[in-house]
């Protein structure tokens, strides 16, 4: 049985380079915990993988106030979403949406029955790309549906600006924003981070 890794990427489609380091699941998690800060958890494997780290925050009984879980349609099973909900109740689950796919190929019956079925395993945020250009009309119905609206790749200082007038519960930034005196590296994505210039 192998190691839990913090990592953007699959192994399959993106194996270890020459120098990179592994951050094990248990390293990271004790860090964080010794921080005082919140803890947001991008799942992107379901099945062994997800019991396994459900097991891991039980076992470092991980206070359900500090967590927070991110995940996808495309990624994990229903069920693995719904088992999430179940072992942590009280912690915000949050699913990545296809936002252009939604209000373009979507009629509004499909929409709503397809944010009630996120609903019914647990999933109370919905997290877009900014690249995907929300509008204010498509989240006034995602938030009258009953969830909260969150933003990614939100990643220019403009973008940033632009987005927090549309009032979203969050937004995910590289906050690599020269000109306000941040370098952030980035998620690592396809084997890239950002350098400091």
């Amino acid at each position: 049985m192998g190691s839990l890794i913090l990592r953007h990427d699959p192994f399959d489609s993106h194996p270890l380079r020459a120098g990179e380091g592994l951050l094990e699941a248990t390293e990271w998690l004790d860090i964080l915990l010794k921080s005082g800060r919140g803890i947001q958890i991008d799942l992107k494997e379901g099945g062994e993988t997800a019991e396994r780290l459900i097991r891991l925050l039980k076992d470092r009984r991980v206070p359900e106030e500090r967590l927070w879980f991110t995940t996808n349609l495309k990624d994990i099973a229903l069920e693995d979403y719904a088992r999430l909900a179940r072992e942590f109740p009280n912690v915000p689950v949050q699913s990545a949406i296809p936002l252009r796919f939604m209000f373009q190929d979507m009629s509004a019956a499909e929409r709503s029955e397809w944010l009630a079925l996120n609903r019914a395993v647990g999933v109370r945020h919905l997290a877009m790309s900014w690249y995907e250009e929300p509008v204010a009309e498509e989240l006034d119905e995602l938030r009258k549906a009953g969830f909260g609206v969150h933003f990614f790749y939100v990643n220019s200082a403009k973008d940033i600006l632009t987005a927090a007038t549309l009032k979203p519960n969050s937004i995910t930034s590289d906050f690599h924003v020269p000109e306000w005196g941040l370098f952030g590296r980035g998620s690592g994505e396809n084997g890239f981070y950002l350098e400091k210039a």
